[in-house]
């Protein structure tokens, strides 16, 4: 199994607590189950997020975060599934078949939390759970896709995250006071 993806994003931060915050990805997947006789597949598709943390860390020095999140995402994307093996009946030979390639669109909404710690400088490192849903998608005779762009496969509610970020120092000059630790 092989999918996956990656994404950026900015936020604004109003006064270290309330951090409106859009992004944007890129998802694909390429995916043979074990056991299955089939590949399901998604070429690179975007996705986009808009949403808020909240910094539960508001009254510390900003360079540290631990917040909870809220995002509703959207996806346009293509997915087909290859070499489909159907297996024989009484006097049938197997038959191998493809779904042709499907247009798509997905809406579903994520709930997070995580920490992000600067490291050096601007530099910062992060780490997310989510739980995400999925609140509205299209429809196809060939049935629901096995992996959604942003979200992952269908049926996996719990998702993690791992980042790296830079912040844009618009800010004044660091003070003493805002280089200090919690």
């Amino acid at each position: 199994s092989d999918y996956g993806g990656f994404d950026m994003w900015a936020e604004l931060s109003l006064h270290n607590r309330y951090k409106p915050i859009v992004e944007f990805g890129l998802g694909s997947s390429d995916i043979t189950p074990d056991g299955q006789n089939y590949t399901f597949y998604t070429p690179l598709s975007p996705y986009f997020k808009i949403g808020l943390n909240y910094n539960f860390l508001f009254n510390s020095n900003p360079r540290y975060q631990l917040y909870a999140g809220i995002r509703y995402a959207f996806t346009p994307f293509k997915y087909q599934v290859e070499d489909v093996t159907r297996a024989p009946g009484h006097w049938d030979d197997p038959v191998t078949f493809n779904i042709p390639s499907q247009s798509a669109t997905a809406g579903y909404f994520e709930f997070m939390a995580g920490v992000r710690v600067d490291i050096w400088k601007n530099i910062s490192l992060g780490w997310a759970v989510k739980y995400h849903s999925i609140l509205h998608e299209s429809k196809s005779k060939y049935g629901e896709p096995m992996y959604i762009p942003g979200y992952g496969k269908r049926g996996a509610s719990f998702a993690g995250s791992f980042s790296i970020s830079y912040t844009l120092p618009f800010g004044g000059k660091e003070t003493e006071e805002d280089s200090k630790t919690i």
